[in-house]
Parts: structure tokens; C-alpha cells; sequence
């Protein structure tokens, strides 16, 4: 609360430790822009909801495109 992020925030967030670890280091090897991401946080949500991390490649090598 002290932060002004709400539970439902921090979960969102947190959850992205669900991906796997190769969409992790693609994430953090992105440039810091000021444009329009290449991939969205809601494109991600989608991503994680798959258990296998073989399905989650795919799936964002799809978003990509």
C-alpha cells in the first residue's frame, strides 16, 4: 500500500517468474525504449497461462511475428 501498488499489481508481476527462462532473458535483453513495445504485458498474461515452457516459445515466437 505504502507504494501505491495494489495486490492485484504485485500478482501480475510476480507471475511473469512463471515464464520460461528464455522469455526471461529475451525480456531483459530488450533495449529501453520509448516506443511501442514489440511485445505487450497482455500478450505475456496469455503466454503464461501455459504450464509447458515449449508451448510459451511458440506462443510468443507467434506474438512476434
Amino acid at each position: 500500500r505504502r507504494e501505491g501498488i495494489t495486490r492485484a499489481r504485485v500478482t501480475q508481476v510476480l507471475a511473469m517468474l512463471r515464464l520460461a527462462p528464455e522469455i526471461q532473458e529475451y525480456i531483459l535483453a530488450l533495449p529501453d525504449s520509448t516506443g511501442r513495445s514489440t511485445i505487450t504485458e497482455h500478450a505475456l498474461r496469455m503466454v503464461i497461462r501455459m504450464a509447458d515452457f515449449q508451448r510459451q516459445i511458440a506462443a510468443l515466437q507467434a506474438c512476434a511475428d
